[in-house]
């Protein structure tokens, strides 16, 4: 329940900061989605919102065998890595395309100002929490229980 939870807060931020940019730059006169750093958070997005409606689709409706809800637990996985990973590579093209326009304005970036080493150690933490994330979706030492009953972790109308 709790991975259901820090999901759906997650999709909620994403859509808040999403809206967000978009009304920043109309306000502003700066063109949407033009960067890389755009291109790849809109994939990433898409990806997360296919993830959580086919999750939607396959656990609340209760005539879809559980056989199938199985044979997704997969796909689910493989799909939660990539989101993971182009969060990370987005986050850290977001923070380079940051610095790249704080050095037009201050000191250049080649001197390692404060914003240039700050920059590096976000990305780095944030690099850093990927593979940690990535670490515990892989080693099966942190696999939930197994159950005979598939629809006890698969159901949320179960108690």
């Amino acid at each position: 329940m709790v991975h259901v939870c820090v999901h759906s807060a997650i999709v909620i931020c994403v859509s808040l900061s999403l809206y967000a940019v978009v009304n920043n730059h109309d306000e502003i006169g700066v063109p949407n989605f033009y960067s890389l750093h755009s291109w790849l958070g809109l994939a990433t997005i898409s990806l997360l919102f296919v993830q959580v409606w086919l999750w939607l689709t396959v656990h609340l409706i209760p005539q879809v065998p559980d056989a199938i809800k199985e044979d997704l637990i997969p796909v689910h996985r493989f799909m939660g890595m990539v989101v993971l990973a182009l969060s990370v590579v987005t986050i850290i093209s977001g923070i380079t395309e940051k610095a790249r326009f704080m050095d037009n304005l201050e000191e250049p970036y080649s001197g390692l100002p404060a914003y240039g080493l700050v920059s590096n150690l976000l990305a780095l933490s944030v690099v850093f929490f990927g593979l940690g994330v990535a670490f515990l979706v892989v080693n099966p030492e942190f696999d939930r229980a197994k159950s005979d009953d598939p629809s006890e972790f698969l159901d949320l109308t179960s108690d």
